[in-house]
């Protein structure tokens, strides 16, 4: 007749709740004393049956639960660390001194970065000195075209 989340209704409940039942005339109707004494009883024993059907389920759980295998979930992981120091190198022994000037210049040159760095001072110089000879040059010329032009000369002696 009735169904639940368990199992259908069994056949003492099945009599209580047709106990129970209320017609839809007789439900909006005022209830009198001696029908609500006869509720009140009813729903008792409802509450009684569902009370031992409740236990009864839930005791037939537990024992298909421990029946049931457990299931574990192993989370295997391996880690493993290794640091390794290599053992120091003894020190290289103090390089010699150069015997002559010229030795020493050898061996600064011997490094890449001290021949750009030696080449580099030296095109930079060279640039410099250039550029003061040629100024020397220009200033030599005008001296010169005004010692020629007589109205220059002139005008450089009213100057002074």
């Amino acid at each position: 007749m009735f169904g639940g989340p368990m199992k259908p209704m069994l056949p003492n409940m099945q009599r209580i709740a047709g106990t129970l039942a209320i017609p839809q005339e007789a439900a909006l109707a005022p209830v009198p004393r001696e029908e609500e004494k006869q509720a009140t009883s009813s729903w008792g024993q409802l509450r009684d049956v569902i009370r031992e059907e409740m236990s009864a389920a839930l005791s037939s759980v537990s024992h298909s639960a421990a029946a049931r295998p457990m299931q574990f979930i192993i989370n295997n992981s391996a880690q493993a660390n290794v640091e390794q120091a290599p053992a120091p190198a003894p020190a290289p022994p103090p390089p010699e001194k150069p015997s002559t000037i010229l030795e020493g210049f050898f061996r600064f040159m011997e490094s890449p970065l001290n021949r750009i760095f030696v080449y580099g001072m030296i095109g930079i110089g060279l640039y410099v000195l250039q550029g003061h000879l040629s100024h020397n040059w220009r200033l030599a010329e005008m001296k010169r075209r005004v010692d020629a032009n007589p109205m220059l000369r002139l005008k450089a002696l009213l100057s002074k």
